[in-house]
């Protein structure tokens, strides 16, 4: 189930408070600040830290460069 635009563009980081940039495709969420990424359960993100996976300074402009590509985002 695809989320509303509104609804995915509101979320931030529990960490830092920025805005997160949602991958659709992969069903997952981007802090480019914490280099943090959030999955999801049922169709819910699941924004704990405990539960983030830390990606790398290369992942993290990997994946900006392709959200930035595909207007996910403003960056």
């Amino acid at each position: 189930m695809a989320l509303a635009r509104a609804f995915a563009e509101s979320l931030v980081c529990p960490k830092c408070k920025t805005r997160l940039v949602y991958f659709e495709a992969e069903g997952s969420w981007l802090c480019a600040g914490d280099r943090l990424r959030f999955g999801m359960t049922d169709d819910v993100p699941v924004l704990l830290t405990d539960e983030a996976e830390v990606v790398s300074e290369d992942e993290v402009d990997r994946l900006l460069k392709r959200a930035k590509e595909q207007g996910l985002t403003s960056v």
